[in-house]
């Protein structure tokens, strides 16, 4: 560049002593990139415009995008920055910032790619899934599951203040539990939210006035409905081929109802079978012995609040010592009696208990600790959770969405990309999920420089 605004000089004006330098009043801002021309401080020499940027080979017509802006973009997707923030990160470091609508127009553009590229590779985890089950031997058109969800606010944090659902925006993830990996196969993003808020009245239906809509339900429907948004995903699945035999969730989830409906209406051929979350079973156990009415009282304390004290302690060893048997049923009628036993028992090495805890013998004392014991080892809740899975990777899946949807910020327009990039960066890992998405951004980067090393 510099050569060639030396030599155009020299042919100009060859007698010229003048000192060229960039005309700092003839340049232009192109998001985070710019425009210069080079101009001599004696004559009258003006070099054309020099783009400082990379251009994006344009599928439209128009000015081209400088690549760094939407490189950024996708590296903004991966965290919980917004356009606002990363404004005021150029301006903390005296940088001069990109406009707001500039950056809003490459989120945009970045967002809408991310989308369809992590749907496809969606896609490519269900096809992979079908491999996987040939090399087995096994059926290939069957997948189990683990299933979960996530809101920007917590459904039940409206509870007796408003009748409605405070949450606007969630999201519902199918993983595959046929693999160690448990890769995300199907999601679906629910918002009621609409960017164009000018247009989209509160009478206004979904996607019936101009310009774009962001929201794809109505404001008076229900967002907690996970049997909805599960069926959605179940269709993905089948449209691909792919049936749920197994299917693993909270013990408050209704998606197992969703598969039931499918498989009833004759959209499935395959019978789901309903497991519980082997954690949440644990927690919902404690919470269940601690709320057992006369429970408190039998417990070897003198005041109350040493009581309660004990109880939850209780309530934490008598869960774990459940869920670590794997002889279940022989032991529901030997496990109570150790409490008040005077012989050795795990007791004396409890992480929650003290040595010499004990409880009274007696026919009310052994109903009470029949009934702990029961709600976990009984036949019901063993069915349930016989195969010991959990949802532990959906709910790191809804951790890794919350840091790039944080809840004190609300991305109306371009949730479903972030949401997107979250997904990609589970199954990939974050260092492939940036290579990958940014070169489907059409801003690859390139195997040889400093960024690709890190």
């Amino acid at each position: 560049m510099w050569n060639e605004v030396f030599i155009e000089h020299r042919q100009i004006s060859p007698m010229c002593t003048g000192f060229i330098s960039w005309d700092l009043s003839a340049e232009q801002q192109r998001g985070a990139a710019w425009r210069e021309k080079a101009s001599c401080n004696e004559c009258s020499y003006h070099s054309k415009m020099f783009n400082l940027y990379n251009e994006v080979i344009a599928k439209k017509r128009g000015r081209r995008t400088a690549a760094i802006n939407l490189s950024i973009q996708v590296a903004l997707n991966h965290i919980a920055i917004s356009t606002t923030g990363l404004q005021k990160l150029f301006l903390g470091s005296n940088i001069p910032a990109p406009s707001t609508s500039s950056m809003q127009h490459s989120a945009n553009v970045v967002s809408e790619i991310i989308e369809e590229y992590n749907q496809k590779d969606l896609v490519q985890k269900r096809k992979l899934i079908k491999e996987i089950n040939i090399l087995r031997g096994d059926n290939p058109n069957i997948i189990n599951i683990q299933a979960d969800g996530m809101y920007n606010n917590p459904i039940y944090s409206g509870m007796g203040k408003t009748p409605f659902q405070p949450a606007t925006q969630c999201t519902y993830n199918m993983l595959e539990n046929n693999t160690y990996k448990h890769s995300i196969v199907s999601t679906r993003q629910v918002s009621k939210l609409c960017s164009n808020k000018s247009e989209h009245k509160t009478k206004t239906k979904v996607k019936s006035h101009k310009g774009h809509c962001s929201a794809n339900i109505e404001m008076h429907d229900s967002i907690g409905s996970e049997e909805r948004w599960a069926k959605d995903c179940l269709l993905d699945l089948k449209n691909d081929g792919l049936e749920v035999q197994e299917i693993t969730t909270d013990p408050d989830s209704s998606a197992f109802r969703a598969a039931e409906s499918l498989f009833k209406a004759g959209t499935t051929n395959t019978q789901p079978i309903h497991f519980l979350d082997t954690r949440h079973v644990s927690a919902n156990h404690r919470n269940f012995i601690k709320k057992m009415s006369g429970l408190k009282e039998i417990m070897p304390a003198r005041l109350v609040s040493e009581k309660d004290k004990m109880l939850k302690r209780f309530a934490l060893d008598m869960a774990a010592r459940c869920q670590a048997e794997s002889t279940m049923l022989p032991l529901i009628n030997s496990i109570w009696t150790l409490y008040g036993n005077s012989l050795k028992t795990w007791t004396e090495k409890s992480a929650y208990l003290k040595n010499n805890f004990k409880l009274n013998k007696s026919e009310n004392t052994a109903a009470l600790l029949r009934e702990c014991v029961k709600y976990r080892l009984g036949p019901t809740m063993l069915n349930r959770t016989c195969k010991n899975t959990n949802t532990q990777k959906a709910e790191a899946t809804n951790r890794a969405i919350r840091a790039t949807v944080p809840s004190n910020v609300t991305f109306t327009r371009n949730y479903k990309g972030r949401v997107h990039t979250a997904i990609h960066n589970v199954n990939n890992g974050p260092g492939e999920s940036i290579v990958k998405l940014c070169k489907a951004a059409g801003v690859p980067i390139g195997p040889g420089s400093r960024a690709a090393g890190v």
